[in-house]
């Protein structure tokens, strides 16, 4: 576990405050949907709202299904960015969203959407989730998730074809094609601007206890991102 300090400021143009917000960000299948889980499971006597950002992937319906299956959706640009950073101000400040619920069989979302309401912790978990300056500044706590990255693609296998229908070339092909350079470009270079470095290779549970003793932390001393912490 490492972590990192560097404080980064934005003029927000909300008043918050309504819950600790909890970003985890980092490569695919590096384990930010089971922290997130953990985080969950652990605080939800005290109540906690999950914000995934895989549901704000673009609407494609307008598009041919072939024309879908030829998009990159490894890059941030797939990402409706406006309307989750304006969920989650929503969130902070108190407010009930609807968030859409996407069909990535279909790249398409869905009619019906879910009602998420704001509680005293937040938990962000998404690859992109530090990418957009704007998301990042509303996080209190910003995790990075890292993880081996021949591990990753195993773990990438398993969710793809159990959860979402795929065969093993195709999950090859994306990650050949797209999930690894998007990694590079997108990803991996905002692995800085997170406060704390958990890395998953060995442990979650490890890697999760880590994670829920810095949150009780956070969620005790409602610390300022100006505020060193000692591991």
């Amino acid at each position: 576990m490492k972590i990192n300090r560097a404080a980064e400021k934005i003029e927000l143009e909300t008043d918050r405050r309504a819950g600790l917000v909890v970003g985890i960000g980092g490569p695919s299948a590096s384990g930010k949907t089971t922290l997130a889980k953990a985080l969950a499971e652990k605080y939800r006597d005290l109540g906690v709202c999950l914000m995934d950002q895989d549901s704000y992937y673009l609407d494609r319906s307008h598009l041919s299904p072939r024309q879908r299956a030829a998009l990159n959706y490894d890059e941030p640009y797939a990402i409706d960015h406006n309307l989750l950073r304006g969920h989650l101000e929503s969130l902070t400040i108190g407010q009930i969203v609807q968030k859409p619920v996407y069909d990535f069989a279909t790249h398409t979302r869905a009619r019906r959407f879910q009602a998420v309401r704001p509680e005293s912790l937040i938990v962000l978990e998404g690859i992109h989730y530090f990418w957009d300056l704007r998301s990042r500044a509303l996080m209190d706590l910003k995790v990075y998730v890292d993880t081996d990255a021949d591990l990753r693609l195993v773990r990438r296998l398993q969710r793809d074809m159990r959860e979402r229908g795929r065969s093993v070339e195709s999950v090859i092909s994306q990650y050949t094609d797209t999930v690894r350079p998007m990694q590079k470009r997108f990803i991996e270079p905002f692995k800085d601007r997170a406060d704390l470095v958990v890395d998953t290779t060995d442990s979650f549970a490890k890697a999760a206890g880590e994670l829920v003793r810095i949150v009780a932390e956070y969620l005790s001393l409602r610390v300022t991102p100006n505020t060193t912490l000692v591991a």
